[in-house]
């Protein structure tokens, strides 16, 4: 950034080269989480290129870190009228519309960067996950297939996904066979336990889920900011189990913890 500057400086260079020099400074200061500063150098630039569509991609991303969503996305656009390949607009218009809950529109933008880009795994687990909130879910284990067919993303978390939906859409045992899989993999990860205990709560098997929870809870998570999830499967288990008033307490200090964990845990077939 620092050479971007002082090249600036200097007032002999040509527009060309002034266009770059913004693009690249802009760049640095989009990926340094600033786009206070980015939005002015991107903004010189594409004056001086229009069709510069990495300057716009990027103009884009800044908009998107500021929260204004709409400029952002116009921008992503753009740049996709220069470059219909452009991965990185595909995925922040995806990004934009998951945002938005406009779910339709998601699948086409990361249809689109299956399109450019077919061998990345990832791009099958982002559309098999827009699936399961449209509550396509065969469709959604599709393309948790297609993701765990590409070896470098076989982790636990991606198979306790597959485990939960083999479950949610009436195969319970093979649900629960790929969870146990998982914890002996894993026996040190908390995805695991935790999907072993929604797959019993499908079952109806409560007093089984409960230890699975709490081990989920004692081992935790580097994703989770809190143990809310397998602490609102534990109440319900209790619930379940005949201890509403030890249940409820569960589920209301899961709530507290994350206002939002009761939409995910029925996403994955669990309810008081």
């Amino acid at each position: 950034m620092a050479g971007c500057t002082a090249f600036l400086a200097d007032g002999s260079r040509s527009a060309s080269a002034v266009a770059e020099a913004l693009r690249w400074r802009g760049k640095a200061h989009v990926e340094a989480r600033d786009p206070t500063s980015a939005i002015p150098d991107l903004d010189r630039a594409i004056s001086l290129d229009p069709r510069d569509q990495t300057a716009i991609s990027y103009r884009a991303a800044a908009h998107q870190l500021r929260g204004d969503l709409e400029s952002a996305a116009a921008d992503f656009k753009t740049a996709l009228l220069i470059d219909r390949d452009d991965l990185f607009s595909w995925l922040g218009l995806f990004d934009i519309c998951r945002l938005q809950k406009r779910n339709d529109l998601a699948i086409e933008a990361i249809d689109e960067a299956i399109r450019v880009h077919p061998g990345n795994g990832a791009f099958y687990s982002m559309r098999g996950g827009v699936y399961w909130d449209l509550g396509e879910l065969g469709r959604a284990l599709d393309d948790f297939d297609k993701a765990s067919a590409q070896s470098d993303l076989i982790a636990d978390d991606l198979l306790t996904l597959r485990g939960t939906l083999l479950s949610m859409i009436g195969r319970p045992a093979s649900g629960l066979a790929l969870c146990e899989e998982v914890i002996a993999r894993w026996p040190d990860q908390a995805a695991g336990y935790f999907a072993r205990g929604v797959v019993r709560l499908h079952q109806k098997r409560a007093g089984d889920a409960v230890p699975d929870f709490e081990r989920a809870m004692a081992i935790g998570s580097p994703f989770a900011q809190t143990p809310a999830s397998p602490l609102f499967g534990r109440g319900v288990a209790k619930r379940m189990l005949g201890d509403v008033v030890g249940g409820d307490a569960d589920i209301a200090n899961a709530i507290s913890m994350d206002p939002q964990v009761g939409d995910r845990m029925k996403r994955s077939g669990v309810s008081p």
